[in-house]
């Protein structure tokens, strides 16, 4: 006869992903021309587009609850008994949060230069992966004579995965102008977040077999 005892402890708590970052505002377009004292027409441009905010840095994720150490006491076994015990895995880490686009640069029109596009907001970087939790300590009691019979797993826990990065955000459109003046440049994109690193594992713990007596 087989009989199986596992024992996992609580994995630990995923962390939530960072927000995402609010968008440029768009530059102001130019409505009429601009004149000096004299009445010459002086050369304006529009407003530039504001960038894209950067995307929030993710939490990292909780580590793996331990498991506790114990003690197994057994009499005599009727088959193989296989013991498997693990401390809980990490929580993952959360995602980062997504930059802003940029806003669009305003419109010259027939009264002057366009204005540029915002630049994209870099994305927030991933969460770290939490901490495996370790397996425990266990020391098991039986007969001498039937330690043959148990089969032990003592597995280390694994660490969270890390968070992925945010994306970066979107340029900002350049503004438009007649052929009488000239067009904005676009916006640059936001580069995307770092990911963040894996959790590391947990401990291995220690097994120890102690002898009982049959009478015990």
């Amino acid at each position: 006869m087989l009989h199986n005892i596992v024992y996992t402890a609580e994995k630990g708590i995923d962390a939530q992903d960072a927000a995402s970052a609010p968008n440029g505002e768009d530059g102001v377009s130019l409505t009429s021309q601009k004149k000096d004292w004299k009445g010459n027409v002086e050369l304006q441009t529009a407003g530039i587009g504001g960038n894209g905010g950067n995307g929030g840095i993710a939490p990292d994720g909780s580590a793996g609850t331990a498991a506790a150490d114990s003690s197994l006491y057994i009499g005599t076994l009727t088959g193989i008994l296989t013991i498997a015990t693990s401390g809980g895995a990490g929580g993952n880490g959360g995602g980062g949060g997504a930059g802003g686009s940029g806003g669009g640069g305003g419109d010259g029109n027939d009264f002057g230069d366009a204005g540029n596009g915002g630049n994209g907001g870099v994305g927030g970087n991933g969460g770290k992966g939490g901490h495996g939790g370790d397996a425990g300590n266990l020391t098991i009691y039986l007969p001498e004579d039937q330690w043959k019979n148990i089969v032990l797993v003592n597995t280390a826990a694994t660490g969270g995965t890390g968070g992925v990065g945010g994306i970066g955000g979107n340029f900002g459109q350049a503004g438009t102008a007649t052929e009488n003046y000239k067009a904005g440049d676009p916006g640059v994109p936001g580069s995307p977040g770092q990911n963040g690193s894996p959790g590391e594992p947990g401990e291995i713990g220690t097994v120890t077999l102690k002898k009982v007596s049959m009478s015990a």
